[in-house]
């Protein structure tokens, strides 16, 4: 997908032109600004919140950046007065229970993630990170529930599945693992990451020629996504076939022409069929 932020924030400030005390535009554009302006970004949300003191989404966007910029008790204040308006905020409870994370304080993260889906049951990523944090802790049985539970709500949720197969991979379940990456496929056949675990799988179990066509897929849906062509290079290096690999990696450099990692990969290229020419 292109990225169409400047576009974005045109509209935005066109629309503050017409109308300086849309709370919502002033957020919309403070969430634009916010990774290459953040103290622009903070004057918009200031705007937001003045025009609507009780605008807790601007609270919690707020709250966001200054996570970002690593000012945690700022970012926990926001979040926690967004609660003082509405206490249901399933917004302010999952971003406190990320902060509790990054702190490492994981029993209030766990019960800031139950609280978030005691207030939005129907979202499927809360209970999809929650089952993340208890898998870095060893929680393997509560952490299946939840991605279990995250499927439950959303079946056609890829991310949960990619976990359950990472799950099963480190439970020494590889059939099982590449069994879920391939249900994440089948939703969305560019998922990155599904990718590179499946092919890992796949070379692990002596079947990486399965591999081949779940690339095929991917680059069907979305010809022009660097990433998967980089990824596919790396796959068909693996397997020996240079060509193949450096006309993917040339592509990946093609659609994201600041692509280090590309870079590198072609450079290896180079320099085993220099090599092998040697």
């Amino acid at each position: 997908n292109q990225d169409r932020s400047e576009e974005a924030k045109q509209y935005f400030e066109k629309a503050l032109q017409l109308n300086p005390d849309d709370a919502r535009a002033h957020n919309d554009l403070a969430l634009i600004l916010a990774k290459d302006n953040p103290e622009q970004a903070v004057i918009h949300y200031e705007k937001a919140l003045q025009i609507a003191p009780e605008f807790t989404l601007a609270l919690n966007n707020w709250g966001n950046l200054l996570m970002e910029l690593g000012r945690l008790d700022e970012a926990e204040a926001k979040y926690r007065e967004a609660l003082r308006i509405r206490e249901e905020d399933e917004y302010a409870w999952y971003n406190l229970a990320r902060l509790a994370e990054m702190r490492g304080m994981y029993e209030e993260a766990t019960q800031d993630y139950l609280n978030a889906m005691e207030n939005s049951p129907e979202n499927s990523i809360i209970p999809n990170n929650l089952g993340l944090l208890y898998a870095s802790l060893g929680r393997f049985d509560d952490a299946k529930a939840m991605y279990e539970k995250a499927l439950e709500i959303d079946a056609e949720n890829p991310l949960p599945l990619n976990n359950l197969g990472v799950l099963a991979e480190q439970q020494g379940n590889l059939d099982h693992a590449a069994e879920y990456y391939a249900k994440a496929l089948q939703i969305k056949p560019a998922f990155l990451l599904a990718l590179n675990n499946l092919r890992a799988a796949l070379e692990k179990l002596g079947r990486s020629d399965e591999m081949q066509g779940w690339y095929e897929k991917a680059l069907e849906v979305q010809p022009e996504n660097g990433d998967v062509h980089n990824s596919f290079g790396y796959y068909y290096y693996s397997q020996g076939n240079y060509d193949e690999a450096r006309n993917h990696f040339q592509l990946a450099l093609q659609y994201i022409p600041q692509f280090p990692l590309a870079c590198n990969n072609l450079g290896n290229v180079e320099l085993v069929q220099g090599d092998l020419d040697a």
